[in-house]
C-alpha cells in the first residue's frame, strides 16, 4: 500500500525494496505495529470522563436504592466478527503512536456478528454462558 502511495505521488514506481528502505531511515518518526479493530461509534463513545460519570452515577443509585450484592449484576457481551481480519499490520508516526492516537482500525459494523453473553452477579454467582447467533429470517 505504501508503495502505491509514493507511485501515486511520485508518478514512478519505486524500487522493490523501497518501502522497507524508507521505513529504516525514518524508524525515528515511525512506527509499524498491529492495530485492534474497533467499529466508529464504539470509539466515539469510549472516554474515561463519560466511564467516571457513570460509575458515580452507578454508585449514588446503589446507595440511594440499598440494592443488595445479590441484586446488582453485570452483563457483558463479546462479538465474534465473522469474515473480516483480527489485525492489520500499518505503519503510523511514532509521536502519534506515544501519544495514544493511534489503538484501532475503524470498521463500518455492516458485517455478521456471532455474540457471547456473560451474566455475573457482585456476590460472585453466575448463568451460563450463552450465545446468540445471526437471525435466518424475521420470525422467531
Amino acid at each position: 500500500m505504501v508503495r502505491n502511495f509514493a507511485a501515486e505521488i511520485a508518478g514512478r514506481e519505486p524500487r522493490p525494496h523501497w518501502v522497507s528502505q524508507w521505513l529504516k531511515t525514518n524508524q525515528n518518526d515511525l512506527k509499524t505495529g498491529y492495530l485492534t479493530p474497533i467499529d466508529g461509534a464504539r470509539k466515539k463513545a469510549e472516554s474515561a470522563f463519560y466511564y467516571s460519570l457513570y460509575f458515580k452515577l452507578l454508585e449514588r443509585k446503589i446507595n440511594e436504592y440499598h440494592i443488595l450484592p445479590e441484586n446488582q449484576y453485570n452483563i457483558d457481551e463479546k462479538g465474534f466478527l465473522i469474515g473480516a481480519l483480527i489485525k492489520a499490520r500499518r505503519i503510523f508516526s511514532r509521536k502519534a503512536f506515544e501519544a495514544g492516537r493511534v489503538d484501532y482500525i475503524v470498521q463500518d459494523g455492516s458485517r455478521e456478528w456471532i455474540t457471547l453473553i456473560a451474566t455475573i452477579y457482585a456476590n460472585g454467582s453466575y448463568l451460563s454462558l450463552g450465545l446468540i447467533y445471526p437471525a435466518i429470517s424475521s420470525n422467531l
